[in-house]
């Protein structure tokens, strides 16, 4: 089939779509841009259509919901470009953990389900992108794989009998940089890392704290990773021989995503590297309990002196979602020696705004409750809350503050105390 016959056979399937139909497209390297390009050329197609998908923010950045105003959207990240039709009640969405997005999906049966994968023998290999795709092909009326050449396979396939259509669609692969990491990151990424065990199992997300840890932690020996999602970083861990030897019997690394550069992608689907698993294994708490040392790393937004989490709102607004950061501090929680260490940097907004609150802004959600929160990180040191009663929370948050703010942190807590 030549480039121009799949963009025809695609296009006829645009065409199929009818008002009320339940489409689920996947996200990360699932989501095809050739895909995103018809949709967009059969707009009309798409009224009364009704999508869902775990797009990422950063890497996943189409507006289903724009593709019509009768055209409506599932979403588990409040990303930016939703912002719009959010507000205009055509996004909808769900805020649930990692886990609990799986089995809200299983729970669902899709008029069509849409993922881009690798072609193989006897299936098409969902290659980089492995997180959610069999928790709804199973279930769904119709499944169709696109396939592009791009995308290198790995060991999740979807067999040929799971699927009514295959469209050859080779385009461009998602990308995902993080980001320069500023001089307070890499101290902040020092200071994680050194609470990192040598033979200790990983799991750390996207961004530029975990990028600062993972540069921090080259000297280590005997690590493994059992992550959500990977990025280029991950790949230095590989070069300075930080990682467990390569093995296809018992890879260094499980992961459901990679996320990263054309580099990334083809090294980290050698099967003697990396086994990708769905989210029903690699945010289980049973899986992550039987890890051992296990060291959870995850970003935030801000805490208070309480210690209660918000991961996913800022500036009154929502603008991203839970993700899988509470199944990983649970996950923590119940495994033996393990830690869960959840980082910021001490102050925002040029250091004008401190990320350790007295008590969050009212209607925050809270994204990890204080009973869960084991270990604070921040440039200026951690604090270890699990076994602290209230008082020496705050006593140790405001100890690991940005300095020009401790003294006015220390007078709200009082006045807060005083009032209880």
């Amino acid at each position: 089939m030549s480039f121009y016959q799949s963009i025809a056979a695609l296009h006829d399937w645009v065409r199929q779509l009818k008002p009320g139909d339940e489409v689920y497209v996947a996200g990360c390297n699932g989501e095809s841009q050739t895909l995103l390009d018809a949709l967009n050329e059969l707009k009309p197609c798409c009224q009364g259509v009704r999508f869902t998908g775990v797009q990422i923010p950063g890497a996943n950045t189409f507006s289903y919901a724009d593709l019509s105003e009768h055209t409506e959207q599932t979403t588990f990240f409040l990303s930016d470009v939703l912002q719009s039709a959010y507000r205009q009640g055509r996004v909808h969405f769900l805020p649930l953990t990692y886990i609990g997005i799986w089995h809200y999906l299983t729970r669902k049966r899709f008029d069509w389900v849409v993922f881009q994968g690798a072609p193989v023998n006897g299936g098409v290999s969902l290659s980089v992108a492995s997180d959610f795709t069999t928790a709804v092909v199973k279930h769904a009326k119709r499944v169709l794989a696109l396939e592009n050449p791009l995308l290198p396979p790995s060991n999740c396939v979807i067999a040929d009998s799971d699927i009514d259509q295959r469209i050859e669609a080779p385009t461009s692969l998602v990308h995902y940089d993080a980001g320069k990491t500023n001089p307070a990151m890499m101290v902040l990424g020092k200071i994680i890392a050194d609470q990192v065990p040598n033979g200790a199992t990983l799991q750390f997300g996207l961004g530029k704290i975990q990028t600062a840890v993972l540069r921090n932690l080259r000297h280590h020996r005997e690590l493994r990773v059992h992550s959500g999602m990977v990025s280029d970083a991950v790949l230095e861990l590989l070069e300075s021989n930080a990682l467990a030897r390569m093995d296809p019997r018992s890879p260094p690394i499980t992961t459901g995503v990679a996320l990263g550069s054309d580099v990334l992608y083809q090294q980290i689907t050698d099967p003697a590297l990396t086994q990708f698993q769905p989210v029903s294994y690699t945010h289980s708490a049973q899986t992550l309990a039987a890890l051992t040392p296990f060291v959870s790393i995850n970003s935030i937004i801000e805490v208070d002196l309480s210690g209660q989490v918000n991961g996913e709102w800022l500036g009154g607004k929502q603008i991203s979602g839970g993700g899988g950061m509470a199944d990983f501090v649970l996950g923590a929680k119940l495994g033996w020696q393990s830690t869960s260490i959840l980082a910021t940097p001490a102050s925002a907004a040029g250091g004008t705004v401190s990320r350790i609150k007295a008590q969050l802004e009212p209607g925050t959600p809270v994204t990890v409750p204080r009973h869960d929160v084991d270990v604070i990180a921040t440039e200026f040191g951690i604090a270890r809350l699990k076994h602290l009663n209230t008082d020496q929370r705050a006593e140790a948050l405001i100890a690991i503050a940005d300095p020009q703010f401790r003294d006015q942190l220390a007078r709200d807590y009082a006045a807060l105390r005083a009032k209880r």
